[in-house]
């Protein structure tokens, strides 16, 4: 029940974010994997995929950071997608996001594709995972799995969009049933891919702009894992929300 109640409450938020714009500020890290100097090996033997960005924390001296950068745009959704513009703009821009910013590691959902996708989508499968406990309130967590048959995620593999596969978990506020956190994974991702894993973990909140309250994330976070041992990590954060 609480379920099925959040799910309607959550398709309805997706789609009430047409009537409101937010800046978008994205900070890009890009490591490198580190090779012991006490133990020298050639590069192609040096293991890309073997670690993920969240294992790094079990093993902080096996990346550094290589460069960093930072991205800002403007963000809306029409349709069910998202449209991004360059701050100050008269009109957001129609091409994709990958168009307007041609370098580094792009995405789009966090600011309401994946609610739409994942709430919205009668082909994804939940399953309740029981209690927990968050931010001191019991929230209750479910997993979630969308086929590729019913998938609208895609990714840029050999200069071609493709669909994949993708699953993760979610938490609910059984009071309120506001949505607490949000994970995506991407499954099985091609072998001709650049990238081996991908993972977003979005927290949300509450906004209130004009008359209403918006759920909108506190933060998303985009790690990458490429095949070629680098590592890439997107921070989102959203500011100057409005209502036009």
């Amino acid at each position: 029940t609480v379920l099925e109640q959040a799910r309607a409450r959550l398709q309805a938020m997706a789609q009430g974010l047409e009537r409101y714009v937010c800046v978008e500020t994205v900070n890009r890290t890009y490591y490198q994997r580190v090779v012991p100097r006490q133990a020298p090996v050639r590069l192609e033997a040096v293991p890309a995929c073997g670690q993920t960005a969240g294992d790094s924390a079990a093993a902080p001296n096996s990346r550094q950071i290589e460069s960093t950068d930072r991205v800002r745009l403007e963000v809306s959704v029409s349709h069910g997608r998202e449209l991004h513009s360059w701050p100050g703009a008269t009109r957001f821009d129609t091409r994709g996001v990958d168009e307007i910013i041609r370098d580094g590691p792009v995405s789009t959902g966090a600011f309401g594709g994946y609610l739409a996708s994942i709430f919205g989508q009668p082909g994804a499968t939940f399953q309740y995972n029981g209690e927990r406990s968050a931010g001191g309130k019991t929230v209750f967590e479910y997993r979630y799995r969308v086929p590729l048959e019913a998938s609208h995620f895609a990714a840029k593999i050999a200069a071609a969009w493709r669909p994949l596969a993708y699953e993760g978990d979610f938490q609910i506020d059984p009071q309120s049933l506001e949505l607490a956190r949000l994970t995506v994974r991407a499954n099985q991702v091609p072998s001709d891919a650049a990238f081996c894993q991908a993972t977003t973990s979005l927290d949300y909140q509450s906004v209130h702009i004009g008359d209403g309250d918006v759920l909108l994330p506190r933060q998303s976070q985009l790690e990458i894992v490429l095949t070629s041992g680098r590592e890439t990590r997107n921070v989102t954060t959203f500011s100057n929300c409005r209502e036009y």
